[in-house]
C-alpha cells in the first residue's frame, strides 16, 4: 500500500530530523546490538508484538525523542536514535510496528541487515510483494506476509520495518 511505503520514508525522515537530541540511554542489552534478531512480523530483539508503550518504555527506557506529528501514522514515535530503533504505536497504546536504521548492527536469522544488498534480500526471501521506488536512488521492498519492509539506499538496507502481525 502506498500509506505504508509514506510511513517508512516518514519514519526515516523523522529518524534523521532527531537525530541530535539525547535525553537517556536504552537499556544495556541494546547497546550493542549486532546479536540481536530481527524477526519478521513478530520482534526485534525484547521488543515483540503486543507490547504496549508503557512495556517499551520499561524494557528501553525513555527514548531520546518523541516524534510528534500530524501525521496520525507517525505521531508519538519513539525514537532511539542511539541504538537507531523507532517503535511506533497503533491503537489502544499498543506497538504497531517498529524500525531500525544505523547504528542498529543486528540481522534476521537469514543475516539481512544494515548494508545488504537488494540480490542479498530476495536471495533470503525470494520476489517482495512489492516493490517501489520513492526516490532515484531510494528503493522499498515489502514483504507483506511476512510482515517486513526493506528501504535501500543507493542499493544497500538502510531501513528495516517490521510490522507486527495482529496478536488477536
Amino acid at each position: 500500500m502506498n500509506t505504508q511505503v509514506a510511513v517508512a520514508a516518514l519514519l526515516a525522515a523523522a529518524a534523521f530530523l532527531v537525530g541530535g537530541c539525547s535525553k537517556q540511554s536504552a537499556h544495556d542489552s541494546w547497546s550493542s546490538s549486532e546479536s540481536i534478531v530481527v524477526e519478521p512480523g513478530v520482534a526485534i530483539g525484547s521488543v515483540h508484538s503486543g507490547m504496549t508503550i508503557e512495556q517499551i518504555t520499561a524494557e528501553l527506557g525513555q527514548p531520546n525523542q518523541t516524534v510528534v506529528s500530524a501525521s496520525p501514522e507517525i505521531n508519538g514515535v519513539l525514537d532511539y536514535t542511539n541504538i537507531g530503533l523507532s517503535v511506533i504505536p497503533g491503537g489502544g497504546g499498543v506497538v504497531r510496528s517498529v524500525g531500525v536504521r544505523p547504528p542498529f548492527a543486528g540481522r534476521t536469522k537469514e543475516g539481512i541487515g544494515m548494508g545488504a544488498s537488494r540480490a542479498d534480500i530476495i536471495k533470503a526471501y525470494g520476489e517482495p510483494t512489492a516493490a517501489k521506488q520513492i526516490q532515484p536512488d531510494s528503493e522499498v521492498l515489502r514483504y507483506d506476509p511476512l510482515g517486513v519492509r526493506f528501504q535501500l539506499q543507493d542499493g544497500k538496507v538502510d531501513l528495516i520495518v517490521v510490522t507486527f502481525k495482529d496478536t488477536k
